[in-house]
Parts: structure tokens; C-alpha cells; sequence
């Protein structure tokens, strides 16, 4: 928002305002599509958490800017920034940077805040000196970064919960207003605990690497050659009924972590770990040595990964209860279960009737994908370092069981976890995130 004196200006929309609109309305669609989204995954290694929103704004010289405010969650900031009027042909254009004493303003920039406390220390404009200064411009501010307005030019930056970012007024003799059009897309947490192909710097991957040899684990390339095993009606009506009644009076109880996902302002997925303070091995102990039983016996007649492996040293790293609501979905690219062996997904819901899309897919070798048809109570054995994702569900509510089997000590802690030392990780810390969507 912007001011001048008491009264309150927003930054215009394009559409309607001057004939460019339509244009700027068209470049806007295709930075909202799923075509730039994707195109954004690749070129930065993000994983969008949720769909973003687009915004075409202009701020008018000597009257509009935006306070400084902080987001959530981590979020990358793309941003087209375009001319009023149209440029000189290259050829006659002379391109200089403008000495500091001529900048007009119009930037934008990132200063380290407290979301708690950003509107506290920087209510008014004035006392933060964003409209003091010769020509109406801002004083240099305590900034982490700033972005002069360069016109034509698209800007990306990934900020997390604790940077705070303004846009700062235009000199009134600015011969033009700002334009831009905003893409805020919402990422995964930068420590989020599920792996991915992102990670790929040099450092990081030795770091992978030396932990596959020293727990005897496939690399991700070498799993992508791996078959999936399909299992028909691995459980039963009554089995899933059993199951998923516990499970609600668990919720209810709030005897176990959970973990939200949110889509927009929605939850999109809801995760549930029954392994917290091992109520699923207390409470649904024959159901627990059923799926273990079924997955020694899989891999003896597949893959053998749990061959000449201490039997009691195998558990269940973390037993999810996920709950997809519409939007959800798991689209992270080369996303797998690092550091676990087999990963065992049970499907609880009726395909036919109970949701629509949500499909497993799991990419191969080939650059093709297995997807399995599953049915209720089916479910799908495949190697943790296997890639796999699912796709968004378009309608309804798709409820599976994951279940991940690694060389390490039983976890009763709250969530997934990543080490195989003691974990502090509470239940009450894991109930607390969940409620603010965290």
C-alpha cells in the first residue's frame, strides 16, 4: 500500500488503466501458467509448495509504495518490471548505469526483520525515512539487498520467514510510473527433510554419496533401474476399517505428530505419523508385523537389499498416514525416501468413487513412468532411492499408508526423521506447527 499524507492508495491493476492493459493482462497469464511454473522449477531447483498469484501493479511517481511486510514460508519473488513508454531501438541507446545522485527511485528491497515485529518497528512510512531525502527519495535503509528499476528486465528472489520486502516510492519528477507484474510463488522449506535433486551441488552429493557406502544404500541412478512390485488387495475391508477408525481416535486424541501442507489458503495434504511414541506398533501390532512380513518377503524374491542385514536392526523409520485434499499432491522433481530401504504405500481409499487424480507415478531410466493402478487395500513396494511423486488430486480425498523400512533404530519421535541419533523432536513442537499450518 501506498500513502501521501493520511490518505490511502493502493497500487493500480493494468487492465483498464491505459491501452497496454490487455498486453500486460496476456504476460501476466503466462507467468501464472504451469508451463512457467515449471520453467522456474528447472532454472532454480525450487519446489513450489502451492499454486502462486499474479499481480500487475503500477506505482504512480511521488504517490505509491509498498510497506515492508514478511511472508510465512519461504517464497521466491519474480519479477517483470516493464517501461511506460516504449525503449529507443538498441542501436541508439545509450546504456549507462545513472550515478546514484540521479536515481529516481522505484527500487525494491529485502532488510532483515521479525514478521511479529515488522509493523511495529516500520508503521509509518516517514519514520522509517522511505519519503525523507532530497526529491522525495528514501534515505539509504539497512537493507540485505536492492534492486534498482531496471525496466525490461525479470528479477527472481528467494526469500525466507525472516526477510521483510518493500518497494520503495518514485520521485514526483519521474517522467514514469513503475510497472511490473508480480509472480509470489510459495516454495518448500529450505530444510524441508525430504530429499530431492536440487540438492545437487558438489558438497552435498559427496556428502549423499558417503552415507549410501557406509550404510550399503543405491544410489538414486541405480534405482531408477529397479522394478515396482504391485500387490493386490494387501488388505483387507475390515483391515483398512480398523485402521483408519484408530487413526481417527488418535487425531482426536492427539496422540501422534501431524504435519500440514497447505495449497493457497487450503490444506492440501495432512500427514499423520503413527510411529509417534510407537502407538502403531502398540495399537495396531498385528497390522504392523503383516506389512513388515510382506515386505522381507518381497524384496527376498526381488531386489535382495535386506540380504545378510541383522533382522532387528531393520525397522520402520516412519509410518504416514497421508490425507490429500484437492490440490494436494507430491510434484517434487527426483523427490525420494533418502536414507531409507523399501518404502511400502498402501492405498485406503476407493479410487472409483472416493477421489479423482492423485495417481503414484513412479519416473524410470527410460524417461517413461509406472503408474499403478490401485485399488483399495492394493498397495506398491518399490526401493526408497527410487524416484516418485504424485500427481495433484482433483476432487475428493485420497488416503494411503507409507510406511519406510531402513537399518536403524525404531523413531518414535514426531515426525520424519533424519538421523539415527535421539531426536528431541516432540509431539507437542509437531502439534504446534501443524495448527499453524506450518
Amino acid at each position: 500500500q501506498g500513502r501521501r499524507g493520511k490518505k490511502q492508495q493502493r497500487p493500480q491493476t493494468a487492465k483498464g488503466l491505459c491501452p497496454a492493459g490487455n498486453a500486460l493482462a496476456e504476460l501476466a497469464a503466462v507467468m501464472a501458467s504451469p508451463a512457467f511454473t515449471g520453467y522456474l522449477e528447472t532454472l532454480t531447483g525450487l519446489v513450489p509448495a502451492a499454486a502462486g498469484w499474479v499481480q500487475v501493479r503500477c506505482f504512480r511517481p511521488g504517490l505509491d509504495y509498498e510497506r515492508p511486510s514478511c511472508t510465512q514460508k519461504a517464497q521466491l519473488d519474480v519479477v517483470l518490471c516493464l517501461s511506460a513508454k516504449p525503449e529507443a531501438p538498441a542501436s541508439k541507446r545509450q546504456v549507462k548505469p545513472l550515478p546514484h545522485s540521479l536515481d529516481l527511485g522505484g527500487g525494491e528491497g529485502y532488510t532483515d526483520a521479525d514478521p511479529e515485529d515488522v509493523n511495529v518497528e516500520l508503521r509509518a512510512p516517514e519514520a522509517a525515512g522511505l519519503l525523507g531525502g532530497l526529491a522525495g527519495l528514501p534515505p539509504a535503509l539497512p537493507v540485505l539487498v536492492r534492486l534498482p528499476l531496471v525496466h525490461n528486465t525479470l528479477q527472481l528472489v528467494l526469500r525466507d520467514s525472516q526477510t521483510a520486502h518493500y518497494v520503495e516510492p518514485l520521485a514526483s519528477s519521474s517522467p514514469d510510473p513503475r510497472w511490473e507484474i508480480r509472480l509470489t510463488m510459495p516454495v518448500e522449506d529450505l530444510t524441508d527433510d525430504e530429499s530431492s535433486e536440487a540438492e545437487t551441488d558438489a558438497a552435498q552429493q559427496e556428502v549423499h554419496a558417503a552415507w549410501y557406502r557406509a550404510h550399503r544404500l543405491m544410489f538414486p541412478a541405480e534405482a531408477q533401474r529397479t522394478h515396482v512390485v504391485h500387490i493386490e488387495r494387501l488388505l483387507s475391508d475390515s483391515e483398512i476399517s480398523e485402521l483408519m477408525s484408530e487413526v481417527r481416535r488418535l487425531q482426536q486424541q492427539r496422540l501422534c505428530g501431524q504435519a500440514v501442507r497447505m495449497e493457497g489458503t487450503k490444506q492440501g495434504r495432512c500427514s499423520t505419523y503413527l510411529h509417534t511414541n510407537g502407538v502403531f506398533q502398540n495399537r495396531l501390532g498385528r497390522l504392523s508385523d503383516k506389512l513388515r512380513r510382506t515386505i522381507f518377503k518381497l524384496d527376498a524374491a526381488n531386489w535382495k537389499l535386506l540380504q545378510g542385514r541383522a533382522k532387528k536392526d531393520l525397522t520402520f523409520r516412519t509410518v504416514e498416514y497421508h490425507e490429500y485434499m484437492p490440490g494436494g499432491q507430491l510434484t517434487s522433481q527426483g523427490h525420494y525416501d533418502s536414507g531409507s530401504l523399501l518404502t511400502l504405500d498402501v492405498m485406503l481409499s476407493d479410487s472409483s468413487k472416493d477421489f479423482h487424480g492423485g495417481a503414484l507415478s513412479l519416473p524410470e531410466a527410460n524417461g517413461s513412468a509406472t503408474t499403478p493402478p490401485m485399488k483399495k487395500g492394493d498397495a506398491v513396494l518399490f526401493v526408497s532411492h527410487k524416484y516418485h511423486n504424485v500427481t495433484p488430486v482433483t476432487a475428493g480425498k485420497r488416503t494411503v499408508l507409507v510406511l519406510e523400512l531402513w537399518e536403524g533404530p525404531p523413531r518414535t519421535c514426531a515426525h520424519r526423521c533424519t538421523i539415527m541419533e535421539p531426536c528431541d523432536y516432540t509431539l507437542d513442537m509437531s502439534l504446534s506447527e501443524a495448527a499453524g499450518g506450518t
